[in-house]
């Protein structure tokens, strides 16, 4: 795997990505992001930033506003916060800043 060099910015996104992943959503919407009621703005407009300027090889688009996960982006994550074998565990802040379904979700 190539090296890349990631600011703080890029790694909230990858984190917030695996977890949305994690919990079975496939692509977030860059304005759900830029969006966001729970983050000032300036936090928001950062973190969207850093997700339009990864490599498409961690982090693709699928049409003009969706963020979607590479496996090469699940990759790195789990080389930089895994525990050997073990996949790393994304932190659970995604929830608060995209709409991630709760379990409910899924039963019905």
């Amino acid at each position: 795997m190539p090296k890349y060099n990631l600011s703080d910015e890029q790694w909230c996104v990858l984190d917030l990505l695996v977890r949305a992943r994690q919990k079975g959503i496939r692509k977030v919407s860059r304005m759900e992001l830029l969006h966001s009621p729970q983050l000032p703005q300036n936090a928001s407009m950062r973190l969207t930033w850093a997700a339009l300027t990864m490599s498409k090889e961690l982090v693709g688009m699928e049409g003009q506003h969706d963020f979607v996960l590479t496996d090469d982006g699940v990759t790195l994550y789990n080389l930089r916060f895994g525990k050997g074998a073990k996949p790393a565990t994304p932190t659970a802040i995604a929830d608060s800043v995209i709409y991630l379904p709760g379990p409910s979700h899924y039963q019905n």
